[in-house]
């Protein structure tokens, strides 16, 4: 999988990896099924992830986890499809393009529902009008911010042939790339608006404003791989379903956590995971709100990846049955 980072958690001391667990408690990790997670970043949507290695939920329910860091979004898809790895919490797009086309690939869960993403601009462009010419960052040209920033561009006047958009990357790439001004625009999730805000870059306000319901990750599977493993898929959304409930029961709590995950101040982390509680962000239960997941399939017909008049089917790219 490349340069690939493991996800290293801790809370009041504790680490869930098993390579960082003391020697009795990697070995009884080591004999557990192991389940080889992906993920886009290190962003908020996470949260509850986080939570659930951090207290040794999946552990203590039989299960070993591993988490990849992609940083990107086809290769993601690509690993999911060849079973270089068996979830993928991240971007539903091509897992629905993939289902339309009779595919293997299908959401199981949703994770991120509604949108936290903020407009940042670099500190000389003060108001929508400054953004012709501007170059708009985003994870993928057709997942995720691609089709958010089309809908921006529209409903501030810029016309098609008034701004570029490049792939560069999930939300800290992109603000690597906002520092270097190799981007001009990002649409950066907190806690990253916050370090830009502090920064002196531009808020040009919340995409939510514009697209109030978005299913922006969800948890992806293959089909063969979930038929053969279904009481371990079934045992992890469970523990997912746990550790969000506590998440928002007890919030502060995780601060520690999210701190070093997000790679953020106390403060900052803090003040994400309210933010996030607060927008009703992360899919209650798990579910696909139905709302979020027709405003993507809508972006697919409009950019042609899904055929034109192909109706919207929930059921096409959505199996329920391991909630």
């Amino acid at each position: 999988m490349g340069a690939s980072r493991r996800s290293t958690l801790a809370l009041l001391g504790a680490l869930a990896c098993a390579s960082h667990l003391p020697r009795g408690l990697a070995q009884t990790a080591q004999t557990l099924p192991l389940l080889r997670v992906a993920i886009i970043s290190r962003t908020v949507f996470y949260a509850p992830l986080w939570a659930a290695l951090a207290q040794h939920l999946f552990r203590d329910q039989g299960l070993s986890v591993v988490i990849t860091v992609y940083d990107n979004a086809e290769r993601i898809t690509a690993d999911l499809r060849e079973g270089q790895i068996d979830i993928a919490i991240a971007t539903p797009e091509s897992i629905m393009v993939d289902a339309y086309h009779q595919g293997p690939l299908r959401i199981v869960a949703g994770n991120a529902e509604k949108l936290p993403h903020q407009i940042i601009a670099r500190p000389h462009i003060q108001n929508p009008k400054d953004l012709k010419g501007a170059k708009f960052g985003v994870l993928s040209l057709n997942e995720g911010t691609a089709y958010l920033v089309k809908r921006y561009a529209a409903s501030v006047g810029l016309q098609p042939d008034e701004y570029s958009v490049v792939a560069v990357g999930g939300a800290p790439t992109r603000w690597k790339r906002l520092q270097e001004a190799s981007i001009d625009v990002g649409f950066q999730p907190f806690p990253l608006s916050y370090v830009a805000e502090e920064a002196g870059y531009t808020n040009l306000g919340a995409i939510s404003s514009l697209v109030p319901d978005w299913l922006f990750t969800s948890i992806n599977v293959h089909q063969q791989w979930a038929q053969q493993n279904s009481d371990v898929l079934r045992q992890f959304l469970k523990v997912l379903r746990s550790a969000q409930n506590q998440l928002a029961a007890q919030k502060q709590a995780w601060i520690p956590v999210l701190a070093q995950e997000l790679q953020t101040t106390a403060a900052f982390a803090g003040r994400s995971i309210a933010q996030a509680l607060r927008l009703e962000m992360f899919a209650p239960q798990l579910r696909v709100h139905e709302p979020a997941a027709q405003a993507v399939f809508e972006a697919l017909l409009a950019t042609g990846q899904i055929a034109q008049k192909t109706a919207f089917r929930l059921e096409t790219f959505f199996d329920p049955s391991y909630l």
